[in-house]
C-alpha cells in the first residue's frame, strides 16, 4: 500500500475503528505518509490531512482485513477501458421508465469485464439504494473476492 501511495496513486482503506466484536466500519484515503513520525496522511470524514500513527493505523485496517482500493488515473491504468461515461450516464437516469437501466448496464458490463470491480460496485450500490441487501451483499462480497485474486 505504502509503494503505491509513494508512486502518487491514493489507496481508499477500510478500517475497524471499533473492536473485533463491536465494529464500527469507516473508510478513508490514504494520501502521504510521514516516516520520521512513523504516522499515515489520511483524508478521513471531514480531515483533508489526518494523520494517523502507523501502529494505530495498522491495527484498525488489519481488523477490516486489509481491504483496500488502489485508485488510479484511467490513463495508468493498465486493466480494460470500461465505458465509463455510458455507465455514469445509465447510473444518473432520472426517468421512471428507466429505473433498470443502470442495473442492467452495470451486469453487461460485468459480463463483459469479469475482472473489473466497477461493475460489481455499481450493482452493489444500485441494489443497496433500492433496500435489496441480499443483492447488495452478493456484489459486495463478489468485489472482495475479485480483489483477493
Amino acid at each position: 500500500m505504502l509503494r503505491e501511495v509513494a508512486a502518487g496513486n491514493p489507496v481508499l482503506v477500510l478500517q475497524n475503528l471499533g473492536v473485533a466484536s463491536v465494529p464500527l466500519w469507516h473508510y478513508a484515503v490514504v494520501v502521504g505518509f510521514d516516516s520520521s513520525r512513523d504516522a499515515l496522511i489520511l483524508r478521513s470524514g471531514e480531515e483533508a490531512r489526518k494523520r494517523v500513527s502507523a501502529r494505530h493505523f495498522a491495527y484498525s485496517w488489519s481488523l477490516a482485513r486489509n481491504w483496500a482500493v488502489v485508485v488510479v488515473r484511467p490513463r495508468r491504468s493498465q486493466s480494460p477501458r470500461l465505458p465509463m461515461r455510458s455507465l455514469r450516464r445509465q447510473r444518473d437516469s432520472k426517468l421512471p421508465n428507466e429505473a433498470r437501466r443502470p442495473l442492467t448496464a452495470y451486469g453487461a458490463a460485468r459480463e463483459r469485464w469479469p475482472e473489473e470491480v466497477t461493475p460489481l460496485l455499481g450493482i452493489g450500490n444500485i441494489s443497496y439504494a433500492a433496500h435489496r441487501l441480499p443483492e447488495a451483499e452478493d456484489a459486495y462480497r463478489a468485489t472482495l473476492e475479485l480483489n483477493r485474486t
